[in-house]
């Protein structure tokens, strides 16, 4: 019998060749799941059908803003601050503010000359009521450091109380405030508020244009050696809402 030819090299290449081919696996197809490191840069990922989609990024006005803390003190405590700044921002927008409301003897005060003033708030004896919520003033809060105080009531009362103590804390911290904590302080020393008046008058080009009630001030009963025309209306300390006031016609 004819015996075999024998195969060149260059045949028996291109038979290895052949069954590699046939021996690799298919490719994967558009449905089987890939790795993201798999895939080649600047791929977008292939969401299997039957998943949820991502959701969208949240709007410029809902993502995270900065936030500054507005404490109202004193005033009537029916007003509902909460209520009034409740969409209230700064900056168009940018910053969101946040309020609290605390009578004066409600406060307790700390000023630090390098982190500012840190406030515990008792809950208060008029708490405010917000529908569907608790009222935020009726628990003790501590640790609040005010960016900026909208001041309502005197800081000394009628009837004996002097919160002096903290107007002078507001002041070592520098806060922020409406009315200014110099007028509050001034307004807690007739004479001097006077005196800041009388100044101004005095700095303008025609006086008359910044008229003023003439007034005498004695240091004491003693020194009320010659008085100024009747009538007069006088007037003894620092009260205020026509407390310590009297008109006298006559001697």
């Amino acid at each position: 019998a004819p015996s075999p030819t024998p195969s060149s090299p260059t045949t028996e290449k291109k038979k290895k060749k052949k069954s590699k081919k046939q021996s690799d696996p298919e490719p994967p197809s558009s449905s089987s799941s890939t790795s993201a490191t798999d895939l080649p840069p600047n791929t977008p990922l292939q969401i299997p059908k039957g998943l949820p989609k991502p959701l969208p990024p949240l709007p410029i006005s809902h993502r995270f803003k900065p936030t500054r803390l507005l404490l109202v003190i004193g005033g009537k405590p029916s007003i509902n601050w909460y209520q009034l700044f409740s969409n209230s921002s700064l900056h168009n927008s940018a910053v969101n503010i946040q309020v609290e409301m605390a009578a004066w003897e409600e406060i307790e005060l700390t000023s630090y000359s390098d982190s500012g003033v840190i406030l515990s708030l008792l809950p208060s004896r008029h708490p405010v009521s917000i529908p569907g919520q608790n009222s935020p003033n009726s628990k003790p809060r501590s640790g609040v450091q005010p960016d900026f105080l909208l001041v309502r009531g005197a800081a000394q009362g009628i009837y004996g109380q002097d919160y002096r103590n903290l107007l002078y804390g507001f002041h070592h911290a520098n806060i922020p405030a409406i009315n200014s904590l110099d007028s509050l302080y001034l307004c807690e020393h007739k004479p001097i508020i006077y005196s800041k008046l009388l100044q101004l008058q005095k700095s303008l080009p025609v006086p008359e244009s910044f008229p003023l009630i003439p007034q005498t001030y004695y240091s004491s009963s003693f020194a009320m050696t010659f008085l100024p025309e009747f009538p007069i209306v006088v007037k003894i300390g620092t009260a205020h809402a026509g407390f310590g006031k009297m008109k006298i016609k006559d001697a």
